[in-house]
């Protein structure tokens, strides 16, 4: 059977009933004529489309909405035009527009309720369970931490241990080496003091007795000799630096070397010496005191918040 075909038959069965009983529509539509509202005026008043008014009226109800909201436009119908809403429900009622099961209701909140549980009890599993995953992995990094320390600390007492004995060793090395040649030495005063052991000795024999004594010494290691550092050369320009407040600020002198470099605060002071010039970065000029050679650098020109750049002495 066709849709067409099922309307029809929905058509016929309700005119069948309307010679009955009437039909909520065809009593609001009689209490509307009698106080000469429009359909229109009804609507508006129930701000309601007049497709609905119209619906209700022919007694036809959508299936697809709500029999709460079809019960809740009858009844606010039924009270505009002033017939008692219990009379229109009932004929409602008897058209199988019938109110949703209480108990139905019910049972679908116990059960959106027990859904809505357990979606609480799933996250506070998950929160717990990152918590000690979390907290796993902080412990094996503390764990792997202290152990890296140790290690450290036994390379290094190892070191430490062998440094001494490396130098006792190199000790007994130079020593033995500079024993032959100490050993070989003979004072002036211990020639002279020598007996000769016979009166006949000749001047050959002098001279290699001689040549014996001098060639330990010829011998001797030579050390290279150790160029002392060249001296640090600073021409005597100084000068101090006071803050009242907190200040970026770079100073080099004329050999590129940092003076100073850093965020200083208030009561910090310092005292320079370098290669003049100098040259110096403030990014708050207001918050430093410059004073070189004994005079106070005027930084009043220098705009508050902007970086400052100047050098001493100022040409």
């Amino acid at each position: 059977m066709s849709t067409d075909e099922n309307k029809e038959t929905r058509v016929a069965d309700m005119e069948a009933e309307r010679a009955v009983m009437p039909l909520p529509g065809d009593t609001l539509r009689q209490a509307r004529e009698q106080l000469g509202y429009s359909q229109q005026h009804v609507a508006s008043r129930l701000r309601l489309k007049l497709s609905v008014i119209k619906s209700i009226e022919d007694n036809e109800f959508d299936d697809a909405l709500s029999a709460t909201f079809t019960r809740g436009y009858v009844r606010s119908y039924a009270k505009f035009v002033g017939v008692e809403a219990a009379v229109v429900l009932a004929q409602l009622d008897a058209m199988g527009q019938r109110a949703v099961d209480a108990q139905a209701m019910h049972s679908f909140s116990q059960r959106t309720q027990k859904e809505a549980s357990d979606n609480r009890v799933m996250k506070l599993t998950w929160l717990v369970l990152i918590v000690v995953a979390a907290l796993s992995v902080v412990f094996w990094w503390q764990q792997k931490s202290l152990t890296t320390d140790a290690a450290l600390i036994d390379q290094q007492t190892a070191v430490v241990v062998e440094e001494p004995q490396l130098a006792a060793e190199e000790a007994q090395e130079i020593e033995k080496a500079t024993a032959p040649i100490q050993a070989s030495r003979v004072t002036g005063e211990e020639i002279d003091q020598a007996e000769p052991a016979s009166t006949d000795t000749s001047a050959a024999d002098e001279k290699t007795i001689a040549a014996e004594l001098v060639a330990p010494q010829a011998i001797a290691p030579q050390l290279p000799e150790v160029p002392e550092p060249a001296p640090v050369v600073i021409d005597g320009n100084k000068m101090d630096i006071a803050f009242v407040g907190d200040c970026w600020v770079q100073i080099k002198d004329a050999d590129n070397r940092v003076l100073l470099n850093g965020v200083y605060g208030k009561n910090q002071q310092f005292t320079l010496e370098g290669k003049a010039p100098f040259r110096i970065k403030l990014g708050a000029p207001k918050q430093a005191v410059l004073t070189y050679k004994g005079e106070k650098v005027d930084l009043s020109r220098y705009a508050s918040g902007k970086l400052a750049k100047l050098t001493l002495p100022q040409e």
